[in-house]
């Protein structure tokens, strides 16, 4: 059962205080940790019965909202106090949004990482505007155990970006059959993915999730979502290939969403049958409006 909300007062902090960072925070980190150490613990605070059970993992549950143009997130010394206290199962936190931040300059990045990462209900995580390298951006995904749904914005990672090249070459070769991929994927075995795709780092996301070095698995996802800002004539053998390959590692993949993109000098070359697993109920929408989409079922 969740922790009962309390009626908002002047003094007492309610969960939604402790669930917003950067803009819209109601109070300074450093009176919410206060609050929770008077009341000696977070669940007491928020009027939890002290026989509470876990919080269920719900989609449309409590959000976290981590949104700062400034690194005051990285370097705040009460941060870890309190998502350390946020992760407690009991505590209702289903969605994690982090906006605006720069892991690369934090005072300390792996405290850092470490109180961003393993919230155990957090079911969908939604990462916008982030400077990190490669492996904090695997390590943090990977972290959501039960996470079921990713989106990603204007990512910038360090390795992607000083590479300058959006065809680079690709994470697994050729040879390596899809089964190969999917059996050595590891993480959360996520549902759906949005991927905004008119960066670097965007671009080759394409190739890191289709490999074994995957933040997830990509066995059970059945939508794809791509997004560019500015229409795209996609008639380039490089994203053709990265899209078919992640294609044929998803066994349940049902929908593609892909959003201003001009998909009709698609040139697609010809797949071996050990290869093309493309399952027959997938279907593509390219519209410039995210709303159209086509479904077949």
């Amino acid at each position: 059962m969740p922790p009962r909300r309390r009626a908002p007062t002047a003094q007492t902090p309610t969960l939604e205080d402790f669930l917003k960072y950067g803009r819209n925070q109601t109070y300074t980190t450093q009176a919410l940790a206060s609050h929770i150490q008077a009341a000696s613990g977070l669940l007491p605070l928020l009027g939890a019965p002290a026989d509470a059970g876990p919080a269920p993992i719900d989609q449309y549950g409590p959000s976290l909202y981590i949104n700062s143009k400034t690194d005051q997130i990285g370097r705040d010394e009460y941060i870890p106090f309190l998502f350390a206290q946020l992760k407690d199962p009991r505590i209702p936190v289903n969605s994690m949004n982090i906006w605006h931040q720069n892991f690369l300059e934090a005072r300390n990045p792996p405290v850092l990482m470490t109180a961003l990462s393993s919230f155990p209900n957090v079911c969908i995580l939604n990462i916008h505007t982030i400077k990190c390298n490669e492996s904090q951006f695997i390590s943090l995904v990977r972290s959501y155990s039960n996470l079921q749904i990713l989106e990603t914005q204007d990512i910038d990672i360090r390795e992607y970006e000083s590479s300058n090249s959006a065809h680079a070459d690709p994470v697994e070769a050729a040879s390596v059959a899809p089964r190969e991929i999917r059996d050595g994927q590891q993480g959360p075995e996520i549902q759906e993915i949005s991927l905004y795709i008119d960066t670097t780092t965007g671009w080759i996301f394409l190739d890191l999730f289709a490999s074994r070095r995957s933040p997830v698995a990509l066995r059970n996802l059945s939508k794809l979502t791509l997004r560019h800002r500015s229409p795209v004539i996609c008639n380039d053998n490089n994203f053709v290939r990265r899209l078919s390959r992640i294609i044929r590692l998803c066994p349940i993949l049902w929908e593609i969403d892909i959003d201003s993109f001009n998909i009709g000098k698609f040139h697609s070359p010809p797949s071996s049958p050990s290869t093309s697993a493309t399952p027959s109920t997938t279907s593509i929408s390219a519209s410039s409006s995210p709303a159209r989409t086509t479904r077949r079922t």
